[in-house]
């Protein structure tokens, strides 16, 4: 039962993860003044009064046909009144058009009209507020509803149920396209993904079980400063971007705390390596897999974020601000996982070249900055900055960093900072948070319990504070306290509260043992590890660049284009190819074939030439093995056979 559970959950998660993502950007909110598209606007303003006797036929933009490609005409509905139509349009359903024996034609032809007015904006170079087709779908029922009256066919109880049933699909459908442009949307590409979502969840189920440590060894890394100084860090970001999502005070730079998590991380990602003992497959494998539950949070935040703040009614603008709050960590994360990989090369580095390196990686972050601002430019550069920062705490770990002075760190700091207010260059605030954190000399102090309940259960915590950013945004719009009144108020907080409860009680109520690798790992086990810490990298930065909002014409990282439902596919793939290092699976033949199957989703729905060669070679690599894997097996049944 428990297994046919979740399942089901999966399926539902990856259904509803699909239907937000696939939602393009919202419309513009006004009207550009004059010209073809104002003369839209008034069209379908005269289309939504039929009774004002004003004809919708004579304001239609000049070139309104012939963008189109529409024959417009006129009808006289069964009310008597004329109306101005597609003539070749009809009452559209997934199975074609159907205007039932009730005969809804007219109104349909009316709608479609309208509809193709929106598009022909859109292609004009700006979509008209989402009002007019919000209104046209309010149009349309009302005169389904009407020609049950008129023309009941003794069957008028059945008539308004099909009118209400096409209501439903209109507001859905609109709704799904934020009440834009109608538009035609990659349904299949987006099928086949989801399908293999549904997959890599139900591949990794999360009532699954590692193998348990000894019996005396710890669950988990002890608590100790520098974990403090990660959880402060990450939990001051993303305090930073909800201040600045609610007040605009970009500004607002003591919570712009990047440079202390990448020092405080840096040293996790010593410590692991070093206990390691030189075996890189098991230290990427286990290190990268504790490090993707915080990353599906912030995913599952950034999915119901959208969806609670329409339901709470928020303006748009409101919905992008607060929407943004996740931007910032998954950027961090992201680049967090890059410095994870090249932690033994830092360290190689770090034991020839000293304090030198440091100080290359930080200048060379700022040159990369200065030279460009595009999503690639940014990346190098934000690499290179936590790269920096990672070196500063083998400096503290070996012991350099812990014998300098206090007085000349703390003088550090004041000058750090004072030279970060003056010139805005973020490495000095780096440098003055570093300083500060070295002053500390003793850690009796640090609050065990509190930083081990929030580093075991970062889901639970952070679901519950975008609850709370949630109803402060609600109690503070116009609606006041009245907000609690509202039926969608009570949905949008059963939302948070449904999505919490799960990721506490199914993942979170019992922190979970750090998992064990059997030994070291080589050969295909590697190969796994490598394509898991790639892909679930891909996934994490995917997220930062694009959102959850689909956009014609997908954005590109490194060359690569991306959506929502790719980011989706890379994460799973990801952390699914580095449960199956764990579970000791990559000699089975399912793993891979599911591999190269997830590849082709992001392939349809996102073709580049990156792209296209990054997943076609995942995917003839992933077949190799999986053929070489079948031949090993026929191998060793026929070597059982012959030894009989």
């Amino acid at each position: 039962m428990r297994r046919l559970l979740g399942v089901l959950a999966v399926t539902i998660a990856a259904l509803a993860f699909g239907i937000v993502a696939s939602r393009p950007a919202p419309p513009p909110a006004e009207v550009p003044p004059g010209g073809d598209l104002a003369a839209a606007a008034r069209t379908i303003e005269a289309l939504l009064d039929p009774t004002s006797g004003v004809d919708p036929i004579a304001l239609l933009p000049a070139d309104f046909s012939a963008v189109e490609r529409v024959v417009p005409g006129r009808m006289r509905a069964p009310d008597g009144t004329m109306r101005a139509v597609h003539v070749d349009g009809g009452c559209s359903t997934p199975l074609g058009d159907e205007n039932t024996r009730w005969d809804y034609s007219v109104g349909c032809k009316a709608h479609d009209l309208g509809y193709d007015l929106l598009r022909y904006a859109e292609k004009k170079g700006h979509p008209l507020p989402a009002d007019l087709r919000r209104r046209l779908d309010d149009q349309l029922s009302r005169d389904m509803h009407k020609q049950c009256e008129l023309n009941p066919q003794n069957s008028a109880g059945a008539c308004r149920m099909v009118a209400d049933i096409y209501t439903v699909g209109l507001v859905v459908n609109s709704w799904h396209q934020r009440w834009g442009p109608p538009r035609a949307e990659p349904i299949s590409s987006w099928a086949v993904g989801l399908l293999v979502v549904v997959f890599l969840l139900a591949g990794r189920p999360p009532w699954s079980r590692f193998r348990r440590p000894a019996p005396g060894s710890p669950e988990e890394p002890p608590v100790d400063y520098m974990s403090m100084l990660r959880v402060v860090s990450m939990a001051g970001i993303v305090v930073g971007e909800t201040v600045l999502a609610f007040t605009q005070a970009s500004a607002f730079w003591l919570l712009q705390l990047a440079p202390l998590l990448f020092f405080a991380g840096g040293h996790a990602n010593l410590v692991a390596w070093r206990s390691a003992d030189g075996d890189y497959g098991s230290y990427l494998a286990i290190r990268i897999h504790a490090l993707l539950r915080p990353v599906f949070a912030f995913v599952l935040a950034w999915l119901l974020i959208p969806l609670t703040l329409e339901l709470l009614d928020a303006p748009e603008n409101s919905i992008a601000s607060v929407g943004s709050l996740v931007l910032e960590p998954l950027w961090v994360l992201g680049i967090f996982l890059i410095t994870v990989a090249a932690c033994p090369a830092m360290e190689w580095l770090y034991e020839r070249f000293k304090a030198a390196v440091p100080v290359i990686f930080l200048a060379g972050s700022t040159a990369v900055h200065a030279a460009g601002s595009t999503d690639a430019y940014l990346l190098v550069s934000g690499v290179l900055l936590a790269l920096g920062f990672g070196q500063l705490a083998f400096h503290w770990e070996d012991g350099p960093l812990r014998h300098v002075p206090r007085r000349l760190l703390a003088g550090t700091a004041v000058a750090a900072l004072v030279g970060f207010v003056v010139l805005g260059y973020l490495p000095l605030l780096g440098i003055a948070q570093v300083s500060l954190a070295c002053t500390v000399r003793r850690f009796e102090w640090v609050p065990v319990r509190a930083v081990a309940f929030l580093r075991s259960r970062p889901m639970t915590v952070y679901l519950v504070y975008v609850g709370i950013v949630l109803l402060f945004a609600g109690l503070t719009s116009s609606a006041g306290v009245d907000w609690f009144s509202l039926p969608r108020t009570w949905l949008a907080i059963s939302m948070i509260t449904a999505a919490t409860l799960v990721a506490f009680l199914w993942y979170e109520r019992r922190p979970r043992p750090v998992a064990e690798l059997a030994g070291p790992i080589s050969g295909v086990q590697t190969l796994a590890c490598t394509l898991g810490v790639g892909y679930a990298t891909l996934g994490v930065l995917g997220f930062a660049v694009t959102g959850v909002t689909w956009q014609v014409g997908a954005p590109a990282l490194l060359g690569m284009a991306l959506d929502p439902l790719a980011n989706l596919i890379h994460l799973m793939l990801g952390g699914y190819l580095l449960h199956v290092v764990h579970s000791e699976k990559t000699g089975k033949i399912w793993p891979w074939l599911l591999t190269a199957a997830a590849c082709v989703p992001p392939m349809l729905s996102t073709w580049s030439p990156f792209g296209t060669v990054v997943h076609g070679a995942t995917i003839a690599v992933a077949i190799g093995v999986a053929g070489h894997v079948t031949v090993l097996r026929f191998r060793t049944k026929a070597d059982v056979v012959s030894a009989r």
